[in-house]
């Protein structure tokens, strides 16, 4: 199993998905869930159901920090103030996978006011 999937790093999931650095396995601005997927296409049945589950279980996990920091800065853009982010919410928002980022814009986009 490639090094973004090895048992430590589902282990790191299991204990607290939004913790992990998805962006940091798999290089610079890495799609993490997009070699997931390729990965997926290599393996037997079994482990391709083990790799889509965990897929589909990190994203679920890290879904409502996304949007909530995708609502967090729609308000910010709106307002013009910065706000108080935190380190911890800073963390976040740097490991974010390239999926997790597009995702996290269009939202903020779908919660902005009309202007």
């Amino acid at each position: 199993m490639p090094p973004p999937f090895t048992s430590r790093v589902r282990n790191a999931l299991n204990a607290e998905a939004r913790s992990v650095k998805l962006s940091n396995l798999v290089g610079q601005g890495g799609l993490w869930y997009g070699f997931g997927r390729m990965i997926m296409n290599l393996l037997d049945d079994s482990g391709a159901d083990d790799m889509s589950n965990m897929l589909v279980k990190t994203f679920r996990a890290r879904l409502p920090e996304a949007i909530d920091q995708a609502q967090h800065f729609a308000s910010i853009n709106v307002s013009g103030s910065s706000g108080g982010t935190g380190d911890a919410t800073m963390a976040f928002r740097e490991g974010l996978d390239g999926t997790e980022r597009e995702r996290k814009y269009y939202l903020a986009l779908q919660f902005a006011p009309d202007s």
